[in-house]
């Protein structure tokens, strides 16, 4: 059934635009439908649905600065009564995320879900074309809202002048109702005047949730915003993607060793669950045969 107009106005999108002295770059997202469908895919409860889609935001954003599938990860991993909440994308517009916490987490408001992770570390991963390793970034958790604790990581460990700003809210079922985000950056050029401008204008913005709607034209909404003139170099759709198969969890399945598997068939373990969209997938007789048959071919 094609969408209507209302529908599409309201699907995930994400902008990329240069200012027009080329001084900042600046993405900007509303994902309200991706944060809705994690949520809902997750069964995930108010609190960690907000810190979910948090993440979900920053890692698109982030994401839209890198070239082809190159990836980011957002990791926060905490002390508290969520555990960790993460969030992967790449450039082509692909988001996925999960969240693990405690039957704990039901007890805290939505006001109260910046105290959520408790005491932990934030870390952010970039998966680039040409490097050996993935060049990670890790500090602390400085206040457990992924929005202040990404501009936290900016300031310790980028040489990038960088402003995140990330928001989200439910409705009165504790359902996403609104998730956006956006993420200014400097470029070479940018003077100390214009840097203090634009933090000037961040620092004074209302919640973003109020300025940014889900059926907004976010290149009209960044006209509100920014305090200059802009080129949009790329505004795309956002869908919430996992590329996992039973055949990706067959191949892991290939490392583990012959007595582990023969006993997850005998113990009818056939249940393969994704920590990032929570799809599953079962294994039947000749799937556990057909590992055990490659299994002892390599080992002999």
């Amino acid at each position: 059934m094609p969408l209507t107009y209302e529908q599409h106005l309201e699907k995930s999108r994400v902008i990329n635009v240069l200012s027009s002295n080329g001084h900042f770059r600046v993405s900007a997202i509303k994902n309200t439908g991706v944060a809705l469908e994690a949520q809902k895919r997750h069964q995930l409860p108010e609190v960690p649905a907000l810190l979910l889609a948090r993440a979900l935001s920053a890692a698109s954003l982030l994401a839209v600065f890198l070239t082809g599938e190159e990836r980011v990860i957002i990791d926060a991993i905490g002390d508290g009564v969520v555990n960790k909440v993460t969030a992967e994308a790449i450039q082509v517009g692909e988001v996925r995320g999960y969240c693990e916490y405690s039957d704990r987490v039901k007890n805290l408001s939505k006001d109260e879900f910046d105290s959520a992770l408790g005491p932990g570390i934030f870390r952010v991963l970039r998966i680039l074309y040409n490097e050996p390793e993935p060049i990670v970034g890790i500090v602390q958790l400085i206040r457990g809202d992924i929005s202040s604790d990404l501009n936290y990581y900016f300031a310790k460990s980028e040489q990038i002048f960088s402003i995140a700003v990330l928001d989200a809210d439910t409705d009165e079922n504790g359902l996403i109702n609104n998730s956006v985000g956006m993420i200014v950056q400097a470029m070479p050029g940018a003077t100390d005047k214009e840097k203090n401008e634009i933090t000037n204008v961040l620092e004074h913005l209302e919640r973003l949730t109020n300025l940014i709607k889900p059926r907004d034209d976010l290149s009209v909404i960044l006209k509100n915003i920014l305090p200059w003139d802009f080129n949009i170099l790329k505004n795309d759709r956002v869908d919430f993607f996992c590329r996992c198969s039973k055949e990706n969890f067959m191949e892991k399945l290939l490392t583990l060793n012959y007595h582990d598997v023969k006993e997850m068939k005998e113990m009818g373990q056939n249940e393969l669950v994704c920590q990032y969209c929570n799809a599953k997938y079962y294994l039947d007789d000749n799937d556990f045969n057909n590992l055990l048959i490659s299994i002892k071919a390599k080992t002999n």
